[in-house]
């Protein structure tokens, strides 16, 4: 379902994509029934899907992907249809979105961007007018009489309202406004002027000045948002669509205080490695050592979630840096007085308490007034022996102190490079963690998008090539099972051998992450897309096989369901899709393979060149719809028809 309605009579209508069970259109639920009945739309293709709704009085707008705006006059449950047409919009047309004005008109997004109805004219914005790109996706009205609006293939926000027969454009944000990290599927505005904003990662709640996010950490069980899927009930509960499920809760509540924890300076080191910070409060270095380094974090552990941080040496660099790194360094000062300060910054741009740190440079002995007097007071011939003499052991403490920074720079590499290795491992298995493939993905993003255009360039089939990129997401079945039964302790070591056995299965080029909890992820490169489903295959019959030792002796058997997709999805389009998309599409497999009955496989093929342009959308979140309409094809070690409902193919 994409959309729904209750009328005033308290029918409940609801809008749908086409699948086996019910064609294109919609269905409506009469007040007092359990009974879905189907109500078709005239000239409706079968493609379509009706992608908004808003019912007032005996009114029901619809908002079509293929026919456009539709108004339904009501009688009970019986409609009578009229195509709108919008300016000058085309009749057949998309339509995103459809909402109250909270007056008595009309908000329309589509593909030719936003639209006002007053109750008597049209009033249009497209991109010629000012907005950031023609399709709009969702519009959320304010109290105030003004709308705010989000774009499908453009990250950014709009604020606009109607002025006469025409429509304004008040405001545009983009990033790095902290509203526009993550893709805007769904919007809703407050009559207390609060605006609601479903994204790929969780929910935003904006009162003009101050970001707040819901995520996983504030309880919701998944980040990814669905389109036209925020509700709020009149009680203050809100609704949230999600790819995971469906979510209710109390979060229009102002919960408690989400700035980022203060920052601390843990350890600051001066050249020759001694640590300074707890001698005393007078931080004064000799000169020799005038190279500094900074170690620093959160303070606690409450509200650390996707923190960076701002660092500044005021005395060498006055204004904020930004750094994920919890450590600076800064060789070869001058002497003087400095301050070293660190803040902490969240993923919606707040920053926490500042810590700092005084350290004073001691100008060498030559460098002293006492010295310069003596010097000017010095005979010609004194002056120039003195000269003569200080050049030389200047000379040789030059070589000592680049012997002695260059093997401290060397120590210090070793080190950082230990620290940056341990934070990219998972410390129960052994395995690569998420932060190590985010590291390292973006690069062989970009290597694949070159080598697949360079391929398509040249009139080449870039497919067939060895030059694919699969990912396999695995979950081990019952895992619960295993922890409730024979405690936490056995469920670590059953993690842990599975990790042993997957390693083991897979090729030394793989790189092989454990995803998060039971879930593993194998990242095969410069693979064949066609034969993936071996090495599926061999991953499960190698937990098939393996007998799982607990710590009292014991024994049992696991099985794990694998889903997969090869990048680029579109080998046409390579650049059309990421590969998080890709990663999306390879988690509705593997749940595909949990529906038809664990311990097997699913994967993903498409049959060629797609030209639909919100294909790639769809494969994040319907890949289910694409295989019924043929426009995808999965492969599984399944029964014919177990998985995504008869279009999948067993490969034996």
């Amino acid at each position: 379902f994409m959309a729904l309605a209750e009328d005033a009579d308290g029918n409940l209508w609801a809008g749908h994509l086409p699948s086996i069970e019910r064609p294109a259109g919609l269905s409506v639920r009469a007040k007092g029934s359990l009974e879905l009945k189907i109500v078709p739309i005239p000239g409706l293709i079968p493609e379509s899907s009706v992608a908004s709704l808003f019912a007032n009085g005996n009114t029901l707008w619809i908002g079509t992907t293929s026919m456009g705006l539709l108004r339904a006059e009501r009688t009970g449950t019986q409609l009578a249809f009229q195509v709108i047409t919008i300016g000058n919009w085309p009749k057949i047309d998309s339509i995103q979105s459809v909402i109250s004005d909270g007056r008595a008109g009309l908000w329309v997004a589509g593909a030719h961007g936003l639209a006002h109805w007053n109750g008597q004219t049209w009033a249009t914005l497209d991109k010629a007018s000012g907005l950031p790109d023609d399709a709009a996706l969702t519009v959320a009205a304010m109290p105030n009489g003004e709308a705010w609006a989000s774009f499908t293939e453009v990250i950014a926000l709009v604020r606009i309202r109607r002025q006469g027969d025409r429509l304004e454009l008040l405001e545009t944000l983009r990033a790095p406004h902290p509203l526009l990290k993550n893709p805007i599927v769904t919007m809703v505005g407050q009559p207390d002027g609060l605006l609601w904003l479903g994204t790929s990662r969780g929910l935003l709640r904006w009162d003009g000045h101050r970001v707040e996010r819901y995520g996983r950490h504030t309880g919701l069980p998944g980040e990814d948002c669905a389109q036209n899927g925020v509700w709020f009930d009149p009680n203050g509960d809100i609704w949230v669509g999600l790819s995971v499920g469906l979510a209710r809760g109390r979060l229009a509540l102002r919960k408690g205080d989400q700035t980022p924890p203060p920052a601390q300076v843990f350890e600051a080191r001066r050249g020759d490695d001694q640590s300074f910070l707890a001698e005393s409060a007078d931080h004064s270095i000799p000169y020799p050592y005038r190279t500094l380094t900074f170690n620093y974090g959160p303070k606690g552990s409450l509200r650390t979630e996707d923190l960076s941080y701002q660092v500044r040496l005021i005395g060498f660099e006055d204004r904020w840096r930004d750094t994920t790194l919890p450590e600076s360094r800064y060789p070869g000062l001058g002497a003087g007085t400095y301050r070293f300060e660190v803040r902490t910054v969240n993923s919606v741009g707040e920053h926490g308490g500042v810590h700092g740190v005084d350290v004073s440079i001691l100008a060498p002995w030559w460098m002293r007034p006492w010295f310069l007097i003596l010097a000017g007071l010095s005979s010609a011939g004194l002056i120039i022996l003195g000269f003569r003499w200080r050049m030389q052991r200047l000379r040789r403490q030059n070589l000592q102190l680049e012997a002695l920074v260059h093997a401290r720079t060397q120590e210090l590499e070793i080190a950082n490079s230990s620290l940056l290795e341990a934070s990219l491992i998972d410390p129960l298995t052994g395995l690569h963690n998420r932060r190590f493939l985010s590291m390292t993905m973006p690069e062989e993003e970009v290597r694949l998008h070159r080598m697949f255009r360079n391929h398509l360039q040249k009139g080449e089939n870039p497919l067939n090539r060895n030059e694919d990129l699969v990912l396999f997401l695995g979950d081990l079945d019952h895992f619960k099972h295993v922890n409730d039964t024979y405690g936490h302790a056995s469920g670590d070591l059953v993690l842990q051998q599975t990790a042993h056995v997957l390693r083991a299965a897979s090729r030394t080029s793989d790189t092989l992450v454990r995803w998060g909890g039971e879930e593993f992820l194998l990242v095969a490169k410069r693979s064949d897309r066609e034969k993936a489903h071996q090495i599926a295959e061999k991953l499960c019959q190698a937990l098939r096989a393996h007998t799982f030792v607990l710590p009292d002796g014991q024994t049992l058997r696991c099985t794990m369901s694998i889903g997969y997709a090869a990048f680029p999805i579109l080998d046409q389009q390579p650049e059309a899709m990421t590969w998080e998309d890709t990663l999306q599409v390879a988690d509705q497999c593997m749940y595909a393979a949990k529906h038809a009955g664990r311990d097997g496989w699913v994967g993903m093929h498409t049959p060629g060149p797609v030209d639909s342009p919100d294909i790639a959308a769809r494969f994040r979140v319907d890949l289910e719809g694409l295989v019924r309409e043929g426009q995808a094809q999965i492969s599984s070690s399944f029964p014919e028809g177990r998985a995504f409902g008869g279009r999948d193919i067993r490969i034996e």
